[in-house]
């Protein structure tokens, strides 16, 4: 979730459009403050090994395809 929060607001800092304009809310101010809450919350081992490792392993798996019916 951090990854994307970060790319979304690399994004917008190019200069590309939120898909809803015009709104009463900021979308950089609300990625800033997603982007510290979850900087602030507690983190298990996991996380903090899934965070380390980032994506050069894949740490989930896969569902299997099921041809539909």
């Amino acid at each position: 979730m951090t990854l994307n929060l970060e790319r979304i607001t690399a994004l917008l800092g190019a200069g590309a459009r939120p898909a809803i304009e015009g709104g009463k809310l900021d979308a950089k101010a609300q990625l800033q403050t997603l982007s510290e809450t979850a900087e602030s919350a507690p983190k298990s081992r996991r996380w903090k090994v899934r965070a380390r490792i980032g994506e050069r392993k894949r740490w989930y798996d896969v569902p299997e395809e099921h041809p539909h019916e």
